[in-house]
């Protein structure tokens, strides 16, 4: 881990910069005047932004550059869409493809970070009807029954989550004993746009506990959805007629 964060994030970071300003490159006809006078206010925007946020990201530089970066590549590329809209030149559906990948990489890269960042996992072993604190949740363990169907047998708990005293979520992890002799976890998801809780259903201790293990992970699904954004603008450039062969 340690060895590709020291070589990948440095090319990551080369290419996100690199990635935002290229498209606005003339191609063998462009100069570096004539392109800081066009977007040196965008830059100066983002900047003066990413600044303001350092007052409150100041403990994670982590975070503070991958918001930097987002901010960085989703901008310029909205820029490069409205200009193109606003002196009505032609959008290809390449254009389209390259505007959500973009996209998609900025919100990829948020996501991965924070999570990567700010994401908690823990192993614990409780008693029913007690609680446990996780960032800004309480997990409270009710009870727990026997499940049994056609292909398995096993244990199904039941566990709320509470969040400033307000129940959030009621989910019911199950661990599994299939008929081929097969354990199995089935974890609990409480899904959100901005975060997801997990909870996994452990062993019996024989003491009145059990184990679990839960997460929280924050921006999550930004993961996906930079990437379900990035096969669409693959897709979209892909359908450019440009690119399709005439038949003789």
């Amino acid at each position: 881990v340690p060895y590709f964060q020291s070589v990948f994030v440095p090319i990551m970071i080369l290419a996100v910069l690199t990635m935002a300003v290229a498209p606005f490159v003339r191609w063998k006809t462009d100069n570096p005047t004539r392109l800081v006078e066009q977007i040196n206010y965008l830059w100066f925007g983002i900047l003066l932004f990413t600044l303001g946020l350092s007052f409150i990201f100041y403990q994670n530089w982590s975070v503070l550059l991958a918001l930097f970066l987002s901010i960085w590549v989703i901008v310029h590329t909205l820029y490069l869409l409205w200009g193109r809209l606003r002196q009505g030149q032609k959008i290809t559906s390449s254009f389209i493809g390259m505007v959500v990948a973009h996209i998609g990489i900025g919100v990829f890269l948020l996501g991965a970070t924070v999570v990567s960042q700010y994401g908690v996992e823990k192993d614990i072993a409780i008693f029913k009807n007690k609680s446990i604190q996780l960032h800004d949740y309480q997990f409270q363990f009710k009870s727990v029954k026997k499940i049994q169907q056609e292909n398995f047998t096993g244990f199904e708990a039941s566990v709320f989550v509470f969040k400033n005293n307000k129940k959030v979520a009621e989910l019911s992890p199950q661990k599994r004993q299939y008929s081929s002799g097969m354990p199995m976890t089935e974890a609990d998801i409480e899904a959100g746009v901005f975060r997801d809780l997990y909870v996994s259903l452990g062993e019996d201790l024989n003491d009145g506990r059990w184990s679990f293990r839960i997460y929280y992970k924050p921006l999550v699904r930004f993961i996906w959805l930079g990437g379900l954004l990035i096969a669409l603008g693959a897709l979209l450039a892909a359908f450019d007629g440009r690119y399709r062969r005439r038949k003789q």
